[in-house]
């Protein structure tokens, strides 16, 4: 039996064969897939993200601007329940 590995998402092809979108912009397009999985809405926060794919803070934000800027993603902030986006 395989164990379970624990999510999946949808990358769809349009992006990972978009030669405008680096590989680092794709990897992180990917793991946002995966955080959605079926939803088009997905919540981690940059401090989660930026440990877990191993980016520094500048890095994070230039590739998502990359996501955004070719329509791939929508950034949304988020008024927490401690008053913080």
């Amino acid at each position: 039996m395989k164990k379970k590995r624990g999510g999946w998402g949808r990358v769809y092809k349009d992006v990972t064969r978009n030669k405008n979108i680096s590989a680092a912009a794709k990897g992180l397009y990917a793991y946002l897939a995966a955080m959605c999985g079926l939803s088009e809405e997905c919540y981690p926060t940059v401090d989660t993200i930026v440990a877990e794919m191993g980016f520094g803070k500048d890095t994070f934000y230039r590739k998502i601007g990359e996501l955004i800027t070719a329509g791939v993603v929508e950034k949304k902030q988020i008024l927490g329940l401690d008053g913080r986006f």
